[in-house]
């Protein structure tokens, strides 16, 4: 899996890897739920979209965190959860 952003803190090299999920496809939601499961990264963000239709419980054993946004990523969020995560 290859994220699509990585965010990096230079002061203390802690670094958060971000995945936006925002395609609606069946498959690609399958596929994309079993490459974040299987990457095990307890320093990813997974940011998704509210209309793809993707339950909570379908994302509840993801090792990082996830954060639902309904037209845009809230930066203020996004960046509390980096802070929280970055490792």
């Amino acid at each position: 899996m290859i994220p699509d952003f990585s965010v990096t803190n230079t002061r203390d090299n802690r670094r958060c890897l971000i995945e936006i999920v925002g395609y609606w496809h069946p498959d690609y939601l399958r596929r994309k739920v079993e490459k974040v499961r299987a990457a095990g990264r307890h320093d990813l963000l997974l940011l998704v979209y509210e209309g793809v239709n993707l339950a909570p419980e379908r994302l509840k054993d993801i090792p990082g965190e996830v954060l639902y946004f309904t037209n845009k990523p809230v930066l203020k969020e996004v960046l509390a959860a980096v802070e929280r995560i970055a490792s």
